[in-house]
């Protein structure tokens, strides 16, 4: 946990036309709201083009991961703001 608070992350959320048509929308809006209550925590989310990993979900990416790909906003929320214990409210 320490490595990601001692510089910026930057979570990247396709919007690419398929993962447009899998709700992009609603993973970045769920990561928005769980990096709103973070509080001075470095992470930032970022909407980017296309990641060209397409099908199969949402396209979502850390610098420090894989694209990983997701269907529900709560699956991104557990995986990528895991290391938050705070955040568990605002991820339900």
């Amino acid at each position: 946990m320490m490595g990601i608070l001692n510089k910026t992350a930057e979570i990247s959320i396709c919007t690419g036309a398929a993962c447009r048509a899998w709700d992009s929308e609603k993973i970045a809006e769920k990561l928005y709201r769980g990096v709103r209550v973070c509080r001075g925590k470095r992470l930032r989310v970022c909407k980017v083009g296309c990641l060209n990993r397409c099908g199969g979900g949402v396209s979502v990416r850390m610098a420090s991961r894989d694209v990983l790909k997701f269907r529900q906003p709560e699956e991104a929320a557990r995986v990528f703001l895991a290391d938050f214990k705070e955040l568990a409210p605002a991820l339900g």
